[in-house]
């Protein structure tokens, strides 16, 4: 299913998110854009950022077509000097989703090297952390916020090697990191509940078709592994963008003002066995 099919199937109230600021990491392509179009449907203006100014301008220009504001800003968020050049570009917001994630998969966890593991903590963990110090503060003072980290199943179990007979198998990093982003949001929402912010997790099963590693065809991910993933989940499919479209409307809007340090796990049952 398409972007341009689920927002006639699945999307929230169009002015939902009327006159909000949203700013999406790696939104530009895969996930975040879902994430990004989503909100702009809703009436948000929407900045997301990423690494290439060709993937942010097809995106921008997706965006524009449901009549608001939409900017694609090129940025590494694994600088913290680049955090702070998006922070003083952008200026106050009233939505962060901390999309963008980084993966490296080895052999073994024995093989992960020291500059491996930070690049991917770089990116997965510290990032999130470093922009909602430089967001929130703002979103305290105007007592309205929604900061959401973009978490994973692999947030919430082990990645099981099993699952993946036909791909290198390894990825403890980015499972580490992500299990860590779960506890960064439960923490910094018990540290900004009096001021009107949330803090939740949205942590998404297998969504192969909005993926650049386009696991339903096995094209990157192996034909094996694609058919092992698919039996683990209960509903017996992967997910579709119609699936999170009208949820992170949801989680960002005022509708979730009572919801916070929550994780929204979407894997069509993969977590619960």
């Amino acid at each position: 299913m398409s972007i341009s099919d689920a927002s006639a199937t699945a999307s929230a109230d169009n002015a939902a998110l009327q006159g909000k600021r949203a700013f999406v990491t790696g939104g530009g392509s895969g996930l975040g854009l879902i994430f990004a179009d989503a909100l702009a449907e809703a009436g948000a203006d929407v900045i997301i950022c990423g690494r290439r100014h060709d993937v942010l301008e097809t995106a921008v220009a997706q965006m524009r077509r449901h009549g608001g504001m939409a900017r694609g800003i090129a940025a590494d968020i694994s600088s913290p000097a680049e955090i702070t050049r998006l922070k003083d570009e952008i200026g106050e917001i009233d939505i962060l989703i901390n999309n963008a994630g980084y993966s490296i998969r080895k052999t073994s966890w024995l093989d992960v090297t020291p500059a491996e593991w930070d690049e991917v903590l770089k990116v997965n963990l510290q990032a999130p952390f470093m922009l909602a110090q430089a967001f929130a503060p703002g979103m305290m003072q105007r007592r309205f916020g929604r900061i959401i980290n973009l978490s994973s199943i692999y947030g919430v179990v082990a990645s099981n090697p099993d699952h993946y007979p036909d791909m290198t198998p390894d990825n403890t990093s980015y499972v580490a990191s992500k299990h860590a982003l779960v506890g960064l949001t439960k923490n910094l929402a018990m540290r900004v509940a009096s001021s009107g912010v949330t803090v939740n997790t949205l942590s998404p099963g297998i969504f192969p078709g909005l993926s650049r590693k386009d696991r339903a065809d096995g094209a990157t991910a192996g034909v094996e592994t694609a058919k092992r993933l698919n039996q683990e989940i209960p509903l017996h499919r992967f997910g579709v963008d119609a699936d999170l479209r009208a949820l992170v409307v949801f989680i960002a809007g005022p509708g979730s003002s009572y919801i916070t340090g929550h994780n929204f796990v979407v894997d069509g049952g993969f977590t619960i066995s």
